[in-house]
């Protein structure tokens, strides 16, 4: 697991910590707080001085780059509000709101271009969050709640940030499925626990009942349906649209059998309060779960109007709110955040931080394009990026995961994953590839 590296470099025994610290650190980020401190100092420190020394022009790539633009940003805009709304600026920057996100660059500089370095580390991930009804929850008796019709979040901050932790990982499931069909020595054993790892996963996403995550899933589905529309009009071979069919149709039964009651009552309980925002009667909306962040969302607006291009500072989310007198003093004080990413990046940091996301997307985009291209990334995961990018780019709507821990843990997972992979030298790139882009059983 140590061999094989395609720009990894530095001593072995440094190579070994960090490897090691970074496949430990996404084992333990969700229910081990006080040891994953530690291991995140390690593979950071060491990643910096890694790539520094060793990194043979890695640290000038536009990611890197971009990383340093993030803290530039974040000093200006506190700069700004200590010159003109001082009583309310944060005594010093928190310069990690906007560079933590980009703890991925560190981390796919210790996975070395590895694919199967990648996918235990993407496994160790995945199985932290599996077990986080015995780990964090409360074990087989919180499921059996949700059997209930009871909303369970296993102690992992809400039902929110549960719904992005199993979502992505059922997207992980769906789009690398292939390297657990294929035919191999241990077949039956990689398809029982692919199936069962699905089913569990599709049961707690409905459980944690957040209509923000089913709908980013519904887009993250159409996303991979035209994916492997596009693979099997280019193998012309229409009976590979079995297993995609198939999979949706065991998807509609089975959350139609347990979940339709669920998903019906909570897409009818704010069926008065959408009407209310569509109909254009802004001072009737009441203040229920879709209600509360719209007013909020208002209030955010009218403060990202006064200072439109570097923001109120890394506090204006909650200022945006705390200083809205028209707003209930039990909304004034209960909430300290807008429960949607892009806002929170306007609100902060103007047009300059959001410009500054987008082009953070754009570049890992072209990116893994490039990649995928050249025959360095397989297209299975070029697959699972493009879906959790559209799953991520919808459930942001309506929750500030971007800037919460949950969404730094789980964007950093799946993004250093895919960028290691756009480090592999040219020359190395077709012994890269492997069987799941040449076959023409393979996913795209």
């Amino acid at each position: 697991m140590l061999g094989n590296e395609n720009f990894l470099r530095g001593p072995r025994w440094l190579v070994i910590i960090g490897v090691l610290s970074t496949l430990a650190w996404a084992g333990t980020r969700l229910h081990f707080e006080d040891i994953n401190d530690i291991l995140e100092a390690i593979l950071i420190l060491g990643g910096f001085w890694s790539v520094y020394r060793y990194g043979n022009g890695i640290g000038r790539s536009p990611l890197f780059w971009l990383l340093w633009i993030a803290l530039g940003i974040q000093l200006a805009s506190w700069g700004l509000s200590q010159l003109t709304h001082p009583e309310w600026a944060e005594d010093h920057p928190h310069l990690g709101r906007l560079a933590r996100p980009l703890l991925f660059l560190l981390i796919a500089w210790w996975l070395g271009g590895n694919i199967n370095r990648t996918l235990v580390f993407w496994a160790i991930a995945a199985c932290s969050v599996l077990a986080s009804p015995w780990l964090s929850g409360g074990g087989t008796s919180e499921l059996m709640l949700a059997l209930k019709g009871i909303r369970i979040d296993f102690d992992l901050r809400n039902a929110q940030h549960t719904g992005l932790f199993f979502g992505t990982v059922l997207l992980g499931l769906l789009c690398l499925r292939q390297r657990f069909l294929l035919p191999n020595r241990y077949r039956w054993l990689l398809r029982l626990t692919w199936a069962a790892s699905v089913l569990f996963t599709g049961f707690v996403i409905v459980a944690t009942q957040t209509r923000g995550i089913w709908l980013g899933l519904v887009l993250a589905a159409i996303v991979l349906l035209i994916i492997d529309l596009l693979h099997v009009i280019r193998a012309r071979n229409w009976r590979l649209l079995a297993v995609p069919l198939s999979l949706a149709t065991v998807v509609v039964v089975l959350s139609a059998s347990y979940g339709g009651d669920i998903i019906s009552k909570r897409l009818q309980a704010e069926r008065e309060t959408v009407q209310a925002i569509f109909s254009g009667n802004v001072d009737k909306v009441p203040y229920s779960s879709i209600g509360i962040r719209f007013h909020t969302w208002r209030a955010a607006w009218d403060f990202f109007t006064e200072r439109p291009m570097l923001g109120w500072g890394g506090n204006g989310r909650s200022l945006a709110i705390e200083h809205t007198e028209w707003l209930p003093p039990e909304i004034r004080t209960g909430f300290g955040h807008l429960h949607n990413s892009y806002l929170e990046l306007l609100v902060n940091y103007g047009l300059v931080g959001l410009l500054f996301y987008a082009a953070l997307l754009l570049c890992l985009l072209r990116a893994s394009q490039a990649a995928v291209a050249s025959g360095a990334m397989p297209r299975d995961f070029h697959a699972f990026f493009l879906t959790f990018l559209a799953f991520w780019s919808v459930i942001n709507c309506f929750e500030s995961y971007f800037l919460f821990w949950t969404g730094v843990f789980t964007f950093s997972v799946v993004c250093a994953g895919i960028v290691t992979l756009t480090w592999v030298p040219g020359s190395a790139s077709e012994k890269r590839a492997t069987s799941f882009r040449a076959s023409p059983t393979s996913v795209p």
